[in-house]
């Protein structure tokens, strides 16, 4: 019994319809069939591969071995946004299925061979763009346990790529490569898939015979590629050598390859012009005299800036109750009636004009130049509570965030990413922004301006509570 009859007989695909389906596990031969006279992008594909791997001096001999064979499987993935992912996820639910039922050494020379439609822009920087876009949805999607042993740091030298608790190694390969020839396999984007055991099996790094196979296909990619050999070959395990690299081979003239997180980002699909232009509208937001501002500004005045610093741990604290809570808004996990929510910022306002009159009295109490001096140090409590309290005694950030947060969520791939950045960006730039403008603040006021800019400072506050008190009553009167 032949190797190809052996294998389909352990593993059976399912009935062969007249045109390749997207998403599903093909034989060889019957795409072979189908592909005939064909020119759909899919079949153009095929036939450019076998004409690549048909050649002689292709360096991979296992992978020419199995083209030669006709036994390895076939997929064919849409783009991303054509349900490419969900293609390729069942595509490859299917074949881990069958690395799992199938002893290895009757599926050596069983890739997994994977067509993917262009993504707009044909360079070898989308095509692996796409591909890293791809390979992270497939681990957002994977709900198997990650094996026992593998480290979960792709930094490691034993990291490896698993998917529904199968070890795998991607081969990312770009018709776009030109000193690459080894990885120019067809038109179009291909990954190519081999279960990371298998290359112990035929060419173990661990005996002479393994490095022999290792050394000769090295040789022969070399030749294959005109005197080129990229930089990331390396055995695995070994000190300074990561798998992830050696997905994606480079060549002279594009970005190196990205690392692949386990359940984590990878940064070539993190979009840098909209995460910068969420950064300058966060810094403009938070610059721009509030609530939250005035008070980190007054508490540098009176208490100096370790006061400043614990009141912006307070009011950090109620931003992440508040973008929790806008969240579940924007999940639909959290529905605010109008009335109860006006009633609330009336008290919230009511409460903010309440510390802003305790406020304006301090301030007009205290002697010219010496404002926030001669008193007793403020408690870090009293700092943070106030912080706290005062932030989310508004709950109509709740809305701002559930309305200005969705306008940046394609930063990151998917939307939980994308939420989980933006938030530690908030944090991030919170602290610094507020922190820098109440140093700068207690820098350039003198003595004589201090009492001056704390009272200007309260009777602010104290409008804003008392305007956003009126506009809540306004609202309860309008809509009852």
């Amino acid at each position: 019994m032949g190797l190809l009859t052996f294998v389909m007989s352990k593993f059976t695909l399912p009935p062969q319809p007249q045109a390749a389906a997207f998403g599903r596990l093909q034989h060889h031969c019957v795409i072979e069939q189908l592909a005939l006279g064909r020119r759909e992008w899919h079949f153009t594909a095929f036939r450019k591969l076998d004409e690549v791997l048909s050649d002689p001096a292709f360096p991979c001999l296992f992978g020419r071995r199995a083209w030669r064979d006709k036994s390895a499987f076939l997929l064919f993935c849409r783009r991303a946004e054509d349900q490419g992912l969900e293609d390729l996820h069942q595509g490859l639910i299917e074949y881990t299925e069958f690395v799992k039922q199938t002893p290895v050494n009757q599926r050596l020379f069983s890739p997994l061979v994977i067509f993917v439609e262009d993504p707009p822009g044909h360079q070898a920087e989308a095509h692996h763009r796409h591909a890293w876009h791809l390979l992270q949805g497939l681990l957002d999607a994977d709900r198997q346990p990650w094996p026992s042993g593998v480290p979960t740091d792709p930094n490691d030298p034993l990291w490896t790529y698993c998917f529904n608790g199968v070890q795998l190694f991607f081969n990312i390969s770009s018709p776009a490569h030109r000193a690459l020839r080894s990885r120019c396999l067809s038109s179009h984007l291909n990954l190519i898939v081999n279960p990371r055991e298998n290359f112990d099996v035929v060419a173990s790094a661990q005996d002479r015979g393994g490095q022999l196979v290792r050394q000769k296909i090295r040789d022969r990619v070399r030749a294959y590629n005109a005197g080129f050999v990229p930089a990331e070959l390396g055995f695995f395990g070994e000190h300074g050598n990561f798998e992830w690299k050696q997905f994606q081979l480079n060549e002279p003239g594009l970005p190196a390859a990205h690392q692949a997180r386990h359940r984590g980002i990878i940064m070539s699909d993190l979009n840098f012009s909209l995460t910068a232009l969420y950064m300058t509208s966060v810094v403009s937001l938070l610059v721009t005299p509030g609530p939250v501002t005035l008070l980190v500004v007054r508490a540098g005045l009176a208490g100096g800036m370790r006061h400043a610093m614990q009141t912006i741990c307070g009011t950090n604290a109620a931003s992440l109750v508040l973008i929790f809570a806008s969240a579940l808004l924007i999940k639909g996990l959290l529905v605010i009636d109008g009335t109860v929510f006006s009633l609330v910022r009336m008290f919230g306002c009511l409460y903010i004009a309440w510390i802003a009159l305790g406020m304006v009295r301090e301030a007009w109490r205290a002697p010219p130049g010496d404002a926030g001096k001669g008193s007793a140090p403020i408690p870090a409590r009293a700092g943070f509570v106030r912080g706290f309290t005062l932030a989310i005694s508004n709950p109509k950030d709740i809305i701002f965030f559930a309305s200005f947060l969705p306008q940046f969520i394609g930063v990151l791939p998917t939307p939980d990413q994308s939420l989980g950045l933006l938030t530690v960006l908030w944090i991030v730039l919170d602290f610094t922004t507020l922190g820098l403008l109440a140093f700068l603040i207690r820098r350039v006021v003198g003595p004589a301006q201090e009492r001056r800019l704390l009272l200007i400072s309260s009777l602010l506050l104290l409008l804003i509570g008392i305007g956003g008190f009126t506009h809540a009553v306004y609202e309860i009167m309008a809509t009852n």
